[in-house]
């Protein structure tokens, strides 16, 4: 969902997003995530990993003779224990966590560029400007239909430095793997 978020942002111009920025870019996330996504994942998961350990526990019971003097004379038992209640929250937790999944993943996306979910040949697509532009990925890019340049007499909609127009309904365009309506 952070992906597509990010993908449907270039319908503004804004700078890539990459490991080494230079120019315009910018810079990946520490947690790879933005921080409105990475620090809930990590209280939840950190939630569900100390309910869980309290869950479940080893149990040692040492029995001593009452009448013997002699330290070795004992004998133990280990067991597994279960704490109820912990069980409880630890399951009530995970049915409220997908419940809120549920509820956040429902589709009220509306994209602005086609849709490549993690499509390493559709985001390749979407990324070949045209050729007098010269490093467009060190300014900021934005996606649309790249003025008066077409290819087999269809538009051309790429990621471009440069002034681009939102396509329009009902018409073909040209990306770099073929013609797209």
């Amino acid at each position: 969902m952070a992906g597509e978020e990010e993908w449907n942002g270039l319908t503004k111009r804004k700078g890539l997003r990459v490991t080494e920025p230079h120019g315009d870019q910018r810079s990946t996330y520490f947690l790879q995530l933005p921080y409105k996504w990475a620090v809930p994942l990590i209280v939840v998961s950190t939630t569900l990993h100390w309910v869980l350990s309290q869950t479940f526990f080893l149990i040692r019971v040492d029995y001593f003779p009452v009448d013997s003097q002699e330290a070795d004379s004992g004998r133990s038992e280990s067991a597994c224990g279960i704490s109820f209640a912990s069980l409880a929250a630890f399951c009530g937790i995970c049915v409220l966590l997908c419940g809120l999944i549920a509820y956040l993943s429902r589709p009220n996306l509306i994209p602005g560029l086609p849709q490549v979910e993690n499509c390493s040949l559709m985001i390749s697509a979407a990324c070949h400007p045209a050729p007098d532009e010269v490093e467009p990925h060190l300014r900021p890019v934005q996606w649309g239909v790249i003025s008066r340049r077409t290819v087999d007499g269809h538009l051309l909609c790429s990621l471009s430095s440069k002034p681009v127009h939102m396509p329009r309904a009902k018409m073909s365009y040209f990306r770099a793997r073929g013609i797209v309506h």
